[in-house]
């Protein structure tokens, strides 16, 4: 980026007006005007990492991040902005209406002679907008216009242009994005390998740039690739890709090398997209017909009439004698215009346009009664009054009227936007973006709830066990897969901080770019900052559109038939819901802990799908992965799993945490201590949780991460898998500790009522039992007292009031 004298000096080359200047100034200063996202025409968004901004870059297509290419890679290009400060534009609509409205340049880019605001958009949206706002946009020679947004920027003396795929090459914009991955290498190659490449050139003159390699013994192109780089050797990279080392060519001098492209691409068939007319490319059948028509003109015994022989003939003498002529155009015959009426045609349409069109439809049988009704109605209200119309047409015409209808508009209709994005047609092959033929040139991420119950725990003779999320990462060129982590929290973050960690592990690099979905972890500020302070791009896909995930999907497809389903506790019986009984379902079958299904899952990854021979291929992914790998060596972003980048990848703590002087500080009912937390003046401090390490906590403490342990350093400072495993239950289960200690409490309420049961019972007994002792006289009785209870006491034979017998 400029420094403030060097813009200063920039913006008066370039005469601007103090507006102008002051926009300038405001651009660089703010933030994006706005953040771009897949629309309805399912573009997908990137995050495209730039060195020479320092800084991720917006861009709503890919068209816009091979622009961005472009401007990375040229040298005349300073600085560019994404989604400039909005200007008010003002233009004249279709209706004749003037129109004010604001408008946001895609790119504002700082080049070396001049200053530009640059719109980059696709070639058919232009020729909407062109037939939509003639008032505003026109196409010439040069290109389109955007008369309104030009003569806003011409107002502060910036220059706007239009930028459609005519002027992005994929073919060199790919070239780029490998050239700059060699000048960054930090190996630096040994001086005599250039020496030796620049002798065999010299020599040969052209080569490809496989034939290069094998020649100068490398297996590593990273060293031609920076001198083509810094322009010591010559390639066509406009036209051939680098990636592809057995077909580009390269040499010293370029006009040569492009009369030997010219002259090699020349003898090689190509390929139109129009076609070929029947003409001109008969079929066998086609063919036969020519022949026996041929022989009849000949003057064989001839089964048709003498006037299509005359017009044979002369078809044959227009086109000099050339049998094609003789072509049968049976494929022409059949109906130019259709039968059925126009009255037909528009009750059938409404119809289906009120009954079959909308959401929840019935079967298309109850559309073409509905037509037959309306059919009804137009002849009863029709000139005359009530008579006989024509027939309504058959439901198979009506079927086929159905069917007419593109498959995108019916399930857009019928289903929204996710249905419809499902039934889209393909993208034609040219508009399509090239596929990336690199390792590590783009990899996906995604989530999949396994299908299988993971034991966490057995209590109160009861199993435990919760259904774990599987994450991993996926090399889009080869299929292979890269790195993988589990969790039983639902998609966070944490997973995608822990996924790439496992791919640094093992390889020690990072992709240059991750496809992700739009779901809030891949969206969040955590993971943007993580993939910007690695210069990783990122690229969005559109929301709701599963096949531009195919590569990703498909491993998940693949676990899951081959691996998953068939062990216990897996999710095959609760599909068929009420069909199985409570004690056939998954959840009552588990007994894979987490340790185990970690195991069995990188085994299957590691062991199996990563052997696979993918079709089209004769080798197994992995070799394919190595051979690539070993040729573009500086594929891929090289990070160093230390300690900086666990840090990097730990999880922010939603709130500081408190110091106690005498403990340390408390996280998920554990004591973390480090002696930096006894500096005077400390009472809380930002902490970072290490999902690889329970024992483990980041605080920050006078501007430094020091790492706080509960327990001894010497154990819980280590990390292994099965410190990782640990982890990982004890930190993602918090709920179900917390529902193990209710049901544990409750026990213990239980029993306490019991007891206070028992102790009543008791305490009405001690009772009584004092009572009784209470009623006992105080001293030994005399005989008068006895002699005076007997005749006191009453017998049954004292005559009481109502008695008529003297008894009782």
């Amino acid at each position: 980026m400029l420094t403030a004298s060097e813009l200063s000096d920039l913006l008066i080359a370039y005469n601007l007006p103090a507006a102008g200047q002051a926009y300038v100034r405001r651009v660089r200063a703010s933030e994006p005007s706005r953040a771009v996202a897949s629309r309805a025409v399912r573009n997908t968004p990137w995050r495209y990492a730039s060195h020479k901004m320092a800084c991720t870059i917006q861009g709503e297509s890919t068209l816009e991040r091979d622009f961005l290419l472009m401007c990375e890679y040229s040298p005349a290009v300073l600085e560019m902005w994404d989604q400039p400060e909005s200007v008010s534009v003002t233009f004249v609509a279709a209706n004749g209406r003037v129109h004010r409205t604001s408008y946001t340049a895609d790119f504002l880019v700082l080049r070396q002679d001049e200053l530009v605001a640059f719109q980059v958009k696709p070639r058919h949206e232009c020729d909407r907008l062109t037939k939509q706002r003639p008032g505003r946009w026109q196409k010439s020679e040069a290109g389109f216009e955007d008369f309104a947004a030009a003569e806003a920027f011409k107002a502060l003396g910036i220059a706007h242009k239009v930028v459609t795929e005519d002027a992005i090459n994929p073919i060199a914009c790919e070239n780029f994005a490998l050239l700059l991955q060699a000048r960054r290498c930090p190996v630096e190659p040994e001086p005599s390998i250039a020496t030796s490449a620049l002798h065999i050139l010299a020599a040969e003159k052209v080569l490809t740039l496989g034939e290069l390699l094998r020649k100068a013994a490398l297996a590593d192109a990273t060293p031609i690739l920076r001198l083509i780089d810094q322009q010591r050797i010559a390639a066509l990279l406009d036209r051939q890709r680098l990636a592809e080392p057995d077909d580009a060519l390269v040499g010293m001098c370029l006009s040569t090398l492009k009369e030997v492209a010219d002259l090699r691409w020349g003898a090689l068939l190509r390929v139109s997209h129009e076609g070929v007319r029947h003409e001109d490319a008969p079929t066998v059948r086609q063919l036969t017909a020519v022949i026996e028509r041929r022989d009849l003109l000949a003057g064989a015994a001839s089964p048709v009439s003498d006037r299509t022989l005359r017009r044979w003939r002369q078809r044959l003498s227009e086109v000099g004698g050339c049998l094609l002529a003789l072509v049968p155009q049976t494929h022409k015959r059949g109906n130019r215009e259709r039968r059925v009426s126009e009255l037909d045609l528009t009750l059938m349409r409404e119809a289906i346009r009120t009954v079959l069109l909308v959401p929840n439809p019935p079967k298309a049988i109850h559309g073409y009664y509905a037509y037959v009704r309306l059919s009804a109605e137009s002849a009863a209200t029709g000139p005359g009054g009530h008579q006989p119309g024509p027939k309504p047409v058959s439901l198979n015409t009506f079927l086929k009227e159905f069917s007419r209808i593109p498959a995108e508009e019916r399930a857009l209709a019928q289903g929204g936007h996710r249905s419809a994005t499902a039934m889209a047609a393909p993208i034609a092959p040219r508009d399509r973006s090239l596929t990336p033929l690199r390792v590590w040139e783009r990899a996906h991420i995604d989530h999949y709830l396994i299908d299988q119950h993971v034991l966490v725990g057995i209590f109160a003779n009861k199993r435990k066990s919760k259904r774990a999320w599987l994450t991993v990462m996926v090399d889009q060129t080869t299929q292979v897969v890269l790195a993988m982590s589990v969790s039983f929290r639902d998609p966070s973050r944490r997973a995608c901080a822990t996924v790439m960690r496992d791919c640094v592990i093992r390889h020690g690099r990072l992709p240059e770019t991750v496809v992700v979905d739009n779901g809030s972890d891949f969206q969040s500020v955590y993971f943007e900052v993580l993939l910007a302070r690695y210069g990783v791009s990122k690229q969005d896909r559109p929301p709701g559109a599963p096949r531009f995930g195919g590569q990703i999907e498909a491993v998940f497809h693949g676990i899951k038939e081959e691996l998953v389903l068939s062990l216990r506790g897996s999710t095959a019986n609760d599909q068929r819901g009420r069909a199985v009984s409570r004690t056939h379902r998954g959840e009552q079958h588990a007994c894979w802990s987490l340790r185990a299904i970690y195991d069995a899952y990188q085994r299957y990854f590691l062991k199996h799908y990563n052997l696979k021979v993918r079709p089209g291929t004769y080798v197994s992914a992995d070799q394919k992965f190595s051979g690539l790998e070993g040729t573009f060596g500086c594929s891929g972003i090289p990070i160093s799993p230390d300690q900086t980048f666990l840090i990097a990848t730990a999880i922010p703590l939603d709130r500081p945490l408190r110091i106690d002087a005498c403990r340390g500080v408390r996280h998920l009912d554990r004591w973390y201590f480090h002696p930096a937390l006894l500096t005077p003046g400390l009472e809380r401090v930002d902490a970072l949780e290490e999902p690889w390490n329970d024992r483990c906590i980041y605080a920050s403490v006078n501007g430094r991460w020091v790492p706080c342990f509960s327990g001894p350093d010497h154990v819980a400072a280590g990390l292994s898998e099965a410190r990782m495993l640990e982890s990982i239950v004890y930190l993602e289960n918090r709920s179900l500790t917390g529902e193990i200690k209710r049901e544990q409490y409750m026990a213990l309420e239980q029993q306490a009522a019991e007891n206070r049961i028992i102790e009543g019972i008791a305490e009405s007994e001690v009772r009584r039992k004092l009572r009784n002792q209470n009623k006992a006289p105080s001293s030994r009785p005399t005989l008068e007292s006895f002699h005076r209870a007997a005749t006191e006491a009453p017998t049954p034979f004292d005559t009481a009031e109502g008695d008529l017998d003297g008894y009782q």
